[in-house]
């Protein structure tokens, strides 16, 4: 059985296509456990809607706690051998937890990795491995191949894999708010040695919501992000180093996360209350930071408009950094009116 797991929190507007996606599955052996983390909207009154509907359906009802917390209380809820994860906004093609499970058992695999749809500023973009569902990798050659699926983000999150609840050893980390998923996978991938096997389905069977202005950089914004985001840094690398024996390409790890610095910084221009001044604080708190000066010295696979971003990054021009940011968003909402 599969022990599907959705964090809640104030989601009553997508809550219900999320779970609708999930009960009207091809796979109807599984379980669907709601785990509502303090929500203040009518979110806890669907979940309990769907329990009284659907023996299928649990719900946990917790005080806000954060997504960490939650899946761990689905994950120590969960009576599966299967652990899949959904977020509340999202859902699932009808034969997404069929497949997943097929491939897991035909392949005796111990993760399943599935492509996905990334919904983003009114665009459909499909992110899918090259690697096939025919040809399972083995742990010990998973080499370069790990690099290839860090850099196209697909260990970044949880909601696109299928899990053994068995190998499940290290849980989420509550301490964190950022990073916390690939520490996580981090964490489980280090259980598979050997032999034991990762799976790939190509084909997008997922549909990952990304709404622009629900959670900005100024408005959320960690003091302690450079620390965390350092911390992922040196997990991953030492990931690459330790479990895989592998050296030489680390460039790809420090360019993901100088990436999502530029991408953060980026996004600034979408806050209506950001003047520049204070994108000038914020991105001077990067730029000055001395591991981020020591990564970033010959990084060079970036796609081209952040590699533009990351030359005046470098230099510490943060004014020219902030018009420039100021005109992608112009050019991205042109190509987004340009395919309505």
């Amino acid at each position: 059985m599969i022990s599907v797991i959705v964090p809640v929190y104030n989601c009553e507007e997508n809550l219900e296509r999320c779970v609708q996606s999930i009960l009207k599955q091809s796979e109807t052996h599984i379980e669907v456990i709601l785990v509502n983390d303090g929500s203040t909207d009518r979110s806890p009154e669907i979940c309990d809607k769907y329990a009284k509907e659907d023996s299928r359906v649990r719900v946990i009802h917790q005080k806000n706690s954060g997504v960490s917390k939650a899946r761990n209380a689905g994950i120590q809820a969960a009576e599966g051998e299967y652990i899949q994860f959904v977020d509340s906004d999202d859902y699932l093609e009808k034969d997404m937890c069929e497949r997943m499970k097929k491939i897991m058992e035909e392949q005796q695999s111990d993760l399943v990795i599935s492509g996905f749809h990334h919904h983003y500023v009114g665009r459909d973009i499909i992110k899918c491995t090259k690697e096939s569902q025919t040809s399972p990798v083995e742990m010990k050659t998973l080499g370069s191949l790990f690099l290839e699926l860090y850099e196209q983000g697909f260990l970044n999150m949880p909601w696109n894999k299928l899990y053994k609840k068995e190998k499940i050893v290290e849980q989420f980390s509550e301490n964190l708010s950022l990073g916390e998923d690939l520490l996580f996978n981090l964490s489980y991938l280090k259980q598979l040695k050997g032999k034991e096997k990762i799976s790939f389905i190509s084909l997008p069977l997922y549909h990952y919501i990304q709404e622009r202005g629900k959670v900005t950089l100024s408005s959320q914004r960690r003091e302690d992000k450079l620390q965390i985001a350092r911390q992922i840094c040196q997990a991953t690398e030492e990931f690459y180093h330790q479990n895989l024996n592998q050296m030489g390409k680390e460039e790809i790890i420090y360019s993901r996360m100088i990436s999502e610095f530029l991408c953060d910084l980026a996004e600034c221009v979408y806050d209506k209350t950001m003047c520049c001044q204070t994108f000038r604080q914020i991105a001077s708190q990067y730029t000055n930071d001395s591991y981020i000066q020591k990564i970033n010295h010959n990084i060079t696979n970036l796609p081209p408009d952040l590699k533009i971003l990351n030359f005046f990054f470098k230099k510490n021009r943060i004014k020219s950094l902030w018009y420039l940011c100021r005109l992608r968003k112009w050019m991205l909402n042109i190509l987004k009116r340009g395919k309505l």
